[in-house]
């Protein structure tokens, strides 16, 4: 392909999938995984009013309780530049969420540059450009690259230390390089690390397989091998270490991974394993990266397995939400791009040798590749009724009594209604937590005791999850009045049981 043509669509791909992560910049953030966006939020939040100089208001001082609130499953940088960016905008700028979008942007950008140069590395210039596309244009990328949580930041920083560490596995042997590429390779892996733990396990895959295709068989025997496995864990397990004890998530490792292992016998984890991969990277996709990558060059054969040893690793790590939750498959998006580029290498020398009009109708599809989940994209952000969400959430808190403690049936354990109501709520568990916890039914009476004790009033919002429990449903309508209904929610009292309860 001409340079100059290359260029031109390179640049064409970026700002396309610039444009669409702009659109609807300043929609709330409950279209994508709103559980973990709001969590980041009011971590954020939190820590805008911590650091802003000046008088707080009383609501001001609710909202930053809230934020206290939350669990730390990892070192909150990603809220901490945010709640930073908006504190050096001025006061009058305030706090806004959408400036989250905007480092996700700027993220996902460089992590294009980074998977360009690595893909250009394992397989041509041409060829690279089905990865940035892919990268920078699969619907699933596009939201997830607009999520406040920190994996985005994660993937993009393991891009770069895969691509530091292939060259350091081909730099030549006396190469003044050499020791600056290692050291690269092991910073931006400890850096993915402390964004999330779970990067930590990609960036082990990833210089496993460096380290093999620089060593070969006797890879283990090297003490630069050692030297950056304990560089890649020391600074990851100290930053964890260092985080106050109750702010690690609440044993997030026993919860959701010792207490899942029997999810490991169960079809329900590969299935929904399954599932998941194909819905958020595209079956076709999936297909044609599985067959560019086993006739990749051997570097890329190598980093493939070293990529996708971790991820099956990872997977058995979170077996629950690997199985339900789609951004926990965001780290394989980069393996299956390069696979991608290695599938357009491998046929580009078939396709030249097409009549022009063949060559012809293949270009025009592969346009509408492109353009067609930008279509996708637009709808879904059309169509997301987030405003609509936030406002009806923030007019629930003025309405609501102020009284007493109140335990909720609501969307996303609750945090939406906390960060746009100000209201501090605790959760009732949902159907499906029950059936993974075995809270079984037959407790139920227990369960309602333990979960309402101390609150003065029962909030349901989310009406869909209320009609699958009905034993909650017969036993609030039996036991406790309603004392306030309106438009999307219903509040009973638990302080005055009804007289003729059974």
């Amino acid at each position: 392909m001409n340079p100059h043509l290359r260029r031109a669509l390179l640049v064409l791909l970026l700002l396309a999938g610039a444009a669409i992560r702009l659109y609807r910049l300043t929609d709330p953030p409950l279209d994508f995984h709103p559980t973990r966006q709001m969590h980041s939020a009011l971590i954020a939040r939190q820590m805008y009013l911590k650091w802003r100089p000046g008088k707080i208001t009383p609501a001001e001082v609710q909202a930053r309780y809230l934020g206290y609130r939350m669990a730390r499953y990892e070192p909150p940088i990603f809220e901490a530049l945010v709640a930073k960016t908006c504190l050096w905008a001025g006061r009058r700028f305030g706090f806004h969420l959408w400036v989250a979008r905007l480092y996700d942007l700027l993220f996902w950008l460089l992590g294009a540059w980074g998977l360009y140069l690595l893909a250009r590395r394992l397989t041509d210039a041409d060829a690279a450009l089905a990865a940035v596309a892919y990268w920078m244009l699969l619907p699933f990328a596009i939201q997830a690259s607009r999520s406040f949580q920190p994996d985005p930041l994660m993937t993009v920083l393991l891009v770069w230390a895969a691509w530091a560490a292939l060259t350091w596995a081909e730099s030549p042997p006396r190469s003044r390089k050499r020791p600056l590429l290692l050291g690269l390779t092991v910073a931006l892996g400890a850096a993915a690390g402390i964004v999330k733990a779970y990067g930590l396990v990609f960036a082990g895959g990833i210089f496993v397989a460096a380290a093999w295709m620089r060593y070969r068989g006797g890879f283990w025997r090297k003490p630069a091998f050692w030297g950056g496995l304990a560089g890649l864990a020391a600074p990851v397990v100290w930053v964890y270490f260092l985080m106050p004890r109750g702010a690690v998530g609440g044993g997030f490792l026993q919860t959701w991974t010792l207490r899942m292992l029997p999810l490991w016998l169960s079809p329900k984890l590969y299935g929904g394993w399954l599932q998941q991969m194909t819905a958020t990277m595209g079956g076709g996709f999936l297909l044609l990266a599985l067959f560019g990558l086993v006739l990749a060059s051997p570097a890329g054969k190598a980093l493939a397995a070293g990529w996708g040893a971790a991820y099956a690793a990872y997977g058995f790590l979170v077996p629950f939400h690997i199985a339900t939750h789609s951004y926990y498959h965001l780290p394989l998006l980069p393996l299956v791009a390069l696979g991608l580029a290695a599938a357009v290498k491998t046929l580009a020398p078939f396709v030249r040798t097409q009549p022009r009009m063949a060559q012809g109708v293949l270009a025009l599809g592969l346009l509408a590749a492109a353009v067609y989940p930008l279509g996708i994209s637009y709808w879904q952000m059309k169509q997301c009724p987030c405003r609509q969400e936030a406002q009806t959430f923030t007019e629930l808190g003025q309405v609501l009594p102020d009284d007493g403690a109140m335990i909720a049936l609501t969307q996303a354990y609750g945090y939406p209604l906390m960060y746009y109501s100000n209201r501090a709520v605790d959760f009732w568990p949902t159907s499906r937590f029950q059936q993974v916890f075995n809270l079984s039914a037959e407790a139920f009476a227990r369960l309602f005791a333990e979960r309402t004790r101390g609150h003065a009033y029962f909030l349901v919002t989310d009406f869909t999850e209320f009609a699958r429990q009905k034993a909650l449903r017969h036993y609030l309508s039996t036991h406790y009045p309603v004392v306030r209904e309106g438009q999307g929610f219903v509040l009973y009292d638990l302080r005055r049981p009804r007289k003729d309860a059974p």
